[in-house]
């Protein structure tokens, strides 16, 4: 799906199909607007894998450039970034903090054994034990919305299959 497949169904319903009251610019940073509200409320409509380097010695980690929210973080990815590793698992910030109150505290690892979100700080995540120097995992994100510039840019959301209502058939809200 591309712009122009959204934008002149747009333009028919404002009965402005020459964009003279409503421009194409206009119009073009009302789809990135609803675009990136629409990530915003269902994050898993634009989420991407990343794997990233960590910040060593650091257990606050931060999402890279160009997310907009964390979601998972899934397993390690050895010193060269390449290599798939054991599965990092979740936790919670209050359980690490019970379980072994100095985690911030430990020696760099090779490996993350689990790591812990905020829903209020949806840009950083925690890690632990601390990470070494060359310490990759691959995260999982909702990556922000480019901005629309022309009517060929490509819509980063599914024309067909499972869409955002989660199924194949979706018409609007259910009971």
């Amino acid at each position: 799906m591309i712009a122009s497949d959204i934008l002149d169904r747009v333009s028919m319903q404002l009965n402005d199909q020459g964009r003279v009251r409503w421009t194409l610019p206009m119009l073009l940073n009302y789809l990135t607007d609803a675009m990136r509200q629409t990530v915003l409320a269902r994050p898993d409509a634009n989420a991407r894998a990343h794997v990233v380097k960590l910040t060593p010695g650091s257990t606050r980690q931060r999402i890279p450039e160009g997310s907009l929210m964390f979601l998972a973080m899934v397993r390690n990815m050895g010193p060269d970034g390449l290599t798939p590793g054991r599965p990092i698992e979740p936790t919670t910030r209050e359980a690490m903090n019970t379980l072994a109150s100095g985690w911030h505290l430990e020696f760099g690892s090779e490996e993350i054994d689990q790591y812990a979100f905020v829903q209020a700080t949806p840009d950083c995540f925690w890690v632990t034990p601390p990470p070494g120097e060359s310490v990759f995992v691959e995260i999982e994100c909702a990556d922000d919305i480019p901005q629309m510039r022309s009517l060929a840019d490509a819509c980063p959301f599914p024309a067909s299959g499972r869409n955002l209502c989660g199924n194949t058939s979706c018409t609007g809200p259910t009971a």
